[in-house]
């Protein structure tokens, strides 16, 4: 399950599965790549967990800790489903 807060995604990970982060922005499926950054210089990041965890992914693309929101940029909290 993904919960959007405002700029950032509270976002479950599975241990030991490889995970794109969204690094232009242009993601039909934020925070995660779904390829539309085709034809664009930024390209996605790669993460992993070893353990499983819920964690807050950054949906402004603007973390100094990405693909982990740093919190600098969050607004209100938004629930959205996924």
């Amino acid at each position: 399950m993904t919960t959007k807060n405002g700029s950032f995604y509270q976002f479950s990970l599975a241990p030991h599965k490889s995970y794109y982060w969204c690094a232009c922005g242009k993601s039909a499926k934020l925070p995660l790549c779904d390829g539309s950054h085709r034809g664009c210089a930024i390209k996605p990041l790669p993460f992993s967990s070893d353990v499983e965890a819920i964690v807050d992914l950054c949906g402004c693309q603007k973390s100094k800790t990405a693909p982990y929101c740093d919190h600098e940029f969050c607004c209100k909290q938004i629930s959205t489903s996924s």
